[in-house]
C-alpha cells in the first residue's frame, strides 16, 4: 500500500508516520506539503492507495477535496487525521466519502487499523469521534431485525461482506440480503450513510 501524507501541521510528525509505516511494511511516500496541486501532481512508484491528511488544514471544503482527489487518483482512498475535538469535521469527512477518520490523540495502532480498513474497501471511524462516547436513542432500531442490525453495524465498522459472513456464521449471500433489507428500511443506498447513522445513534460505542 502506498500512502501519501499531506500537509500535516508538523513535518516531524509526518516523517515519523512515514518511518513507522515503512517499518510495518507499508510503502509510504515522502510527505507532501504546499499547494494542493503539488499533491495531485505527485506520482510515487506503484501509484497512490491512500492520502492521509488533516482536513482542518485544507483550503477548500472536504467534499471538493475528495472529489478532486478521486479524479487525480481513481483508486485512492482518503483518511482524515485530525484533532480529537474536530468531531463535526470528522462527520463531514465520512459523508464526503473518506475511508476513515482517526484522532491525532489515538495510538498509532488505530491509524494502522484505519489503513487496513481502507485497503479492504471499508470505512473506519475512530471511537473518539463516536458522539464523544454518548449513546443516542435510535428511533429506527425497532424496525431492524437483530441480524440486520448486526450486519449493518459490522458494515459501519469497516468490515467486508465476506468478513461479516465469517463473524456471523452465514453465507456472503445471506449477508447481502440482510444488508439490502436494512438499507431499505433505513432509506439508505450508500455505505457512508450507514456509517453516519451508526455514529449518530451510538452503534459504535
Amino acid at each position: 500500500m502506498s500512502v501519501i501524507i499531506y500537509n500535516l501541521a508538523s513535518t516531524l510528525l509526518a516523517r515519523t508516520i512515514c518511518e513507522i509505516l515503512s517499518s510495518a511494511g507499508t510503502r509510504a511516500a515522502e510527505p507532501v506539503a504546499g499547494p494542493l496541486e503539488r499533491l495531485w501532481a505527485s506520482d510515487p512508484p506503484g501509484g497512490v492507495d491512500v492520502v492521509l491528511l488533516d482536513p482542518c488544514r485544507l483550503s477548500l471544503p472536504v467534499e471538493e477535496f475528495e472529489e478532486r482527489t478521486c479524479a487525480a487518483f481513481p483508486q485512492c482512498r482518503t483518511i482524515a487525521y485530525l484533532p480529537p475535538e474536530a468531531q463535526p469535521v470528522a462527520k463531514r469527512c465520512i459523508a464526503a466519502g473518506f475511508a476513515g477518520v482517526v484522532s491525532q490523540s489515538s495510538e498509532f495502532e488505530v491509524l494502522q487499523e484505519a489503513l487496513r480498513a481502507a485497503e479492504a474497501d471499508g470505512v473506519f471511524v475512530d471511537e473518539v469521534f463516536v458522539d464523544g462516547g454518548r449513546r443516542l436513542q435510535d428511533p429506527c432500531a425497532e424496525h431492524l431485525s437483530p441480524r440486520e442490525r448486526s450486519v449493518l453495524e459490522s458494515l459501519a465498522r469497516g468490515y467486508s461482506s465476506k468478513e461479516i459472513a465469517g463473524q456471523l456464521s452465514m453465507s456472503a449471500k445471506t449477508v447481502e440480503t440482510y444488508k439490502a433489507r436494512g438499507f431499505d428500511k433505513l432509506g439508505y443506498s450508500r455505505r457512508h450513510e450507514i456509517v453516519e447513522h451508526a455514529i449518530q445513534n451510538g452503534w459504535l460505542t
